[in-house]
């Protein structure tokens, strides 16, 4: 029987009329066309989450953060980094000072999170220096007065490496009255994260400069683990281990307790973004049932003599229905095909729009210019590098393409049932009455 099914329901897909290879083709078209914004959607925003989160995790709250409370002398400090340093399943452990002030320049002033670190973190931690781009300078601490800054920062402050730069602090003094102090200090280096709302709020400062002008900083030690989107309750467990000696007060935290809200977030908008897609790619499918039916009606005459030969309904029916799957795989094929390849080339695909809009434009405001009907505007860019990455990472995550083509086969496949039934159902004396 399968032989058989197999056999007609290819054969509806040879196309011999050219009304019915157009049915089949626009909706093989219509299933492709749906799958592509889908496609590319979820490998950007997949992209887009990895790299945000990348970010935060190797240079912004680490993999982990442990507060310390009390007084804390700097030798027994040292000697809590290295306790920590050898659990196991920890690749680097340091710490961090953490306070905010005023940065002021010649030009402009801004707030700033001053951030403490050792000198030889940038060569010490890979991924800190994977999301950490010197654009200009280096990544020079060794000298107290020197402060690193971003290059969004940079620009708005009017400032370049070597210039000085004045850091206004401040320290709780009895009655809780706060006393400011004033640090000079020399851009030594200029960073790029890739992601501005990071570059604009961040400055850093050697550790041992923040002991003079953060007394009251935020103390952590921060801990890099091998596999951070692994199981970290092993890992939490040594930590609390090697902790555990004396009095001391701490706390351990996650990088996925500290960002909880903001990756929610994100997997949310990534959620509501593929139902709309999905919402797309089922009415897509639909038209799989209208072609199919229509196809019914033109093969009902041949549908009565496969039957008066012997066919049987099931046999009909089924042979439909691999139709409409066979049509459902290609318009996967297609669609996941052009998805992937727009994906892929989605900076260069969004720069070219970029630069075609922007030159657009320029080209009306020259020609309305002479009439005083237009500004001069600023650039447009269709993904705002002040709200999104510069440059999206995507990576490919085979499982979610197969999810996809599977809901598209399957939604093909369940649209093509009811057209199979009503050739299933087709009388083959009814039939032989009408010729």
């Amino acid at each position: 029987m399968m032989p058989t099914v197999l056999r007609l329901g290819l054969r509806n897909l040879k196309l011999r009329k050219k009304r019915r290879g157009q049915k089949l083709a626009g909706t093989v078209a219509a299933i492709g066309l749906s799958l592509i914004p889908l496609v590319v959607v979820l490998e950007v925003a997949n992209g887009m989450i990895e790299g945000i989160t990348r970010r935060f995790i190797e240079i912004g709250t680490y993999h982990m953060q442990i507060s310390l409370y009390g007084e804390l002398d700097l030798d027994e400090e040292q000697s809590v980094v290295r306790d920590l340093a050898a659990v196991q399943g920890v690749s680097l452990a340091f710490a961090e000072r953490q306070g905010v002030g005023l940065i002021r320049s010649a030009r402009s002033g801004s707030g700033v999170q001053i951030r403490a670190v050792p000198p030889g973190l940038y060569q010490e931690d890979e991924g800190f220096r994977q999301y950490f781009q010197i654009a200009r300078g280096a990544f020079d601490l060794s000298d107290e007065q020197s402060l690193l800054m971003g290059r969004a920062m940079a620009s708005e402050l009017g400032v370049d490496v070597g210039d000085p730069v004045r850091l206004l602090s401040s320290k709780t003094m009895g009655q809780k009255r706060p006393v400011f102090r004033i640090s000079r200090f020399t851009v030594a280096g200029i960073f790029s994260t890739g992601y501005q709302d990071l570059d604009k709020s961040w400055v850093y400062i050697a550790l041992g400069a923040a002991r003079q002008i953060l007394p009251d900083a935020r103390r952590l030690i921060a801990v890099k683990v091998e596999d951070p989107f692994g199981d970290l309750r092993p890992v939490i467990a040594g930590l609390d281990d090697a902790l555990s000696g004396g009095d001391r007060l701490y706390r351990i935290n996650t990088w996925f307790a500290m960002e909880a809200n903001q990756y929610g977030s994100f997997r949310t908008t990534k959620s509501l973004l593929i139902l709309i897609m999905v919402l797309i790619v089922v009415v897509a499918s639909v038209n799989v049932s209208s072609a199919m039916m229509m196809i019914v009606l033109e093969k009902t005459q041949e549908i009565g003599i496969l039957k008066a030969m012997g066919a049987s309904p099931a046999t009909i029916s089924l042979s439909f229905i691999v139709t409409g799957f066979a049509t459902g795989v290609l318009g996967a094929c297609t669609g996941i095909a052009a998805g992937l390849l727009l994906a892929v080339n989605i900076n260069q695909v969004i720069r070219g729009i970029d630069f075609l809009l922007n030159e657009g434009i320029g080209v009306i405001r020259w020609l309305l210019r002479p009439f005083g009907l237009v500004k001069q505007g600023s650039r447009l860019n269709i993904m705002d590098p002040a709200f999104y990455l510069e440059t999206i990472p995507i990576r490919i995550r085979w499982p979610e393409i197969a999810g996809v083509a599977f809901l598209s086969i399957s939604l093909a496949t369940l649209a093509s049932l009811l057209p199979a039934r009503r050739a299933g159902r087709i009388r083959p004396m009814d039939v032989l009455r009408r010729v």
